[in-house]
């Protein structure tokens, strides 16, 4: 059990023995013909006292966030994770200052000193780890001054939702964007770039997908995925498909990693994680969702929706499987990845309030099956005894609704309308600083415990349906010439409305 999820996360794909396997990294994708809306990623894993050779094992690619480069898996769970080095690195987005390389490949065409030396990170296998592609990004004028596989950019980089990934390897991209973006209900909107997302996306996969509608970069870099995949998946008789996966944004950014130098110069860093990164600049975004919550007045229409809840609570293990689907119209079971943390200032993103609404009546149906496994591929079929699930990324901030009321606050400090501000915890300590707000969790402290409605009143308190994270409070204490009062903000939840 991890602090984010409440249930041991167990991935079915992996053996069900003992022998400790470390991830080591990512290699070739293949087609998934028991559940083909996941494609399955060909991952390394390294078995204890054995450093020459690893084991190659397929996993679903709605896994890659749970099975991160140094993790140690045991029994199909997580055990242990490997302390990698953290360095924070300044890289361009820009077309000269990234390429493309195989894993095996040399520092340049004047050497033969391999980019990635075993005897740092060792990847001696032709078939699975030579053809599989690195990002090399410029550093300080170095050319390979940061070294991040392919897959782990796509993994953190492009979105935070498990659907994404999904669709930008199962079909091309003029497809894909069906799946990703809605028709706009409301006007374009001068200076600023409207987003519509489709009711499987999350809020927090706004940026990506606004670049992706409106900055032909990110759409351009985002198509040479399916074209890298293409010719292979189309050959029956090639294995493996090695994508080209870009770095989709341009202009310059931070990236915070965890890895390995490789060399005692410390002129080459190897990324194995990336564990947060700064937004790219440009315009305000405008969220809206195919799914919306948010209007002026809601229009009520005939059409009546089915959803299957299930009734009986999940162990204290979930099983993640990707060797089949679940069925339609489930209620999904939310698992979360590790957040990213997200550096520097945001980016705007602000929700559109509709005009106006179409909701129709969703009829509840009970789901009495017992949960024999969990799947984030597409909904399909009557196998109700898979539970569908979501495996996402949050972000890990101080989110920027605290910032903008925080700034707010101070300002007002400034202009003297004000006498003082601070945040406070429920004892009335001062926490935080003027820079950036002390923040609590939302506690069960005085729900009453036999209340029918304390289990739902606890399910609001946390960022998920499913999960235990706590959501975060601001108390800010104000002090004016009239006396004193509080505001209290809470953080909103991880959500699809």
């Amino acid at each position: 059990m991890s602090v984010i999820n409440p249930h041991t996360v167990v991935l079915s794909d992996l053996p069900k023995n003992e022998t400790k396997l470390t991830v080591m990294w990512y290699c070739g994708l293949k087609r998934n013909n028991l559940a083909p809306s996941e494609q399955k990623v060909v991952v390394g894993f390294q078995k204890p006292g054995i450093a020459k050779e690893l084991q190659f094992l397929e996993v679903g690619i709605t896994h890659m966030g749970q099975l991160k480069i140094g993790t140690v898996w045991q029994n199909q769970r997580l055990i242990d994770e490997k302390d990698y080095e953290e360095q924070v690195f300044d890289v361009d987005g820009s077309a000269n200052r990234w390429q493309v390389a195989k894993t095996w490949s040399s520092i340049s065409s004047t050497t033969t000193d391999w980019l990635i030396p075993s005897h740092v990170h060792k990847l001696q296998d032709k078939e699975n780890c030579s053809p599989a592609r690195v990002v090399k990004f410029s550093v300080d004028g170095n050319p390979n001054g940061l070294i991040i596989p392919c897959m782990e950019i796509f993994s953190k980089m492009y979105g935070r939702s498990h659907h994404i990934k999904k669709m930008l390897v199962n079909m091309p991209l003029s497809l894909a964007v069906d799946k990703l973006l809605y028709p706009d209900v409301q006007p374009e909107i001068s200076n600023g770039w409207l987003v519509t997302v489709t009711r499987d996306c999350l809020n927090d996969d706004a940026v990506y997908l606004a670049h992706l509608k409106h900055d032909q970069i990110a759409y351009k870099r985002t198509d040479q995925i399916w074209h890298s995949l293409q010719k292979t998946f189309a050959d029956s008789s090639q294995q493996f498909a090695f994508p080209v996966i870009p770095p989709w944004f341009s202009g310059k950014l931070k990236l915070k990693v965890k890895g390995r130098w490789l060399d005692s110069e410390k002129t080459r860093f190897l990324g194995l994680q990336i564990v947060g990164y700064s937004e790219p600049s440009g315009p305000d975004i405008y969220l809206d969702r195919e799914n919306t919550n948010l209007s002026e007045i809601i229009k009520r229409e005939g059409g009546t929706a089915y959803l299957y809840k299930r009734t009986k609570s999940p162990s204290d293990e979930i099983s993640l499987t990707s060797d089949d689907e679940p069925g339609r119209n489930q209620e999904e079971f939310q698992v979360f990845n590790d957040p990213i943390e997200i550096l520097g200032i945001q980016r705007e993103v602000k929700r559109v309030i509709r005009t106006e609404r179409e909701v129709g009546a969703i009829r509840i149906l009970k789901n009495e099956t017992e949960a024999t496994g969990y799947s984030a591929g597409d909904q399909f079929g009557s196998k109700l005894h898979i539970q569908a699930a979501s495996v996402d990324t949050p972000h890990k901030i101080v989110p920027k609704m605290f910032i903008k009321i925080w700034n707010s606050l101070q300002k007002l400090t400034a202009e003297k309308k004000i006498i003082s501000v601070s945040s406070i915890d429920v004892s009335g300590n001062i926490i935080g600083s003027v820079e950036t707000p002390g923040l609590i969790d939302l506690t069960t402290h005085g729900l009453p415990t036999k209340s029918t409605d304390t289990k739902e009143m606890i399910k609001w308190l946390n960022m998920g349906r499913k999960s235990h994270t706590q959501r975060k409070l601001l108390i800010a204490q104000i002090k004016t010439t009239h006396g004193d009062c509080l505001l209290l903000e809470i953080e909103r939840k991880i959500g699809r409305t």
